[in-house]
């Protein structure tokens, strides 16, 4: 069974110019289900499918999902609802009745978000985390960059991903992280 990543990049203003406002994560647009297994990629951003022990020297432990997600990750990502409402959890995509998520909870296939269990963790997603752009392009590099300094041909997804990231931050307003998790 293949693994796929499901990533989102957000972004935010490095210096928060209203003190007194909540200094927010705001979504770029790029987010979805990825099927382009590259495990080697895998492997350094938060040891999925790492086959090859300590061959690379770029690894990162899981780091779970930040506090501070966009909303729209919230909702539409990485957690799902949890209802009363059977019409809800039959018709509407990220929710779940709460018994399920109970048992779900009990067996260790998803985690309370809150206190108030109103949210779990997506049952089918594991190994949550997050990069900063600059941690992503040292993963990017390990995994495809050869000795002459080329890439190989297999790498054009990851670089629009580490592109994109790094075009956002070249005028210094602005940072990225990716959030990412994995489904079997």
């Amino acid at each position: 069974m293949g693994c796929d990543i499901h990533l989102r990049i957000e972004k935010r203003k490095r210096v928060n110019p209203y003190p007194n406002d909540r200094h927010e994560w705001h979504n770029v647009g790029i987010y979805g289900e990825f099927s382009c297994r590259i495990y080697g990629m895998f492997a350094r951003m938060a040891k999925v499918r790492d086959y090859y022990g300590d061959k690379y020297k770029v690894q990162f432990e899981p780091r779970g999902l930040p506090d501070d997600l966009t909303d729209w990750a919230t909702c539409e990502s990485f957690y799902l609802h949890v209802t009363d409402n059977e019409e809800a959890a039959e018709w509407g995509e990220h929710y779940c009745l709460k018994e399920r998520a109970e048992k779900w909870v009990e067996k260790g296939y998803s985690k309370w978000v809150d206190e108030n269990h109103t949210r779990i963790t997506d049952p089918d997603l594991h190994s949550h985390s997050w990069l900063t752009t600059q941690e992503l392009r040292q993963c990017f590099d390990d995994c495809f960059k050869e000795d002459d300094g080329t890439y190989c041909l297999n790498s054009d997804y990851w670089l629009g991903i580490v592109s994109l990231c790094e075009g956002i931050e070249s005028d210094g307003i602005y940072e990225c992280r990716v959030v990412f998790a994995f489904d079997n």
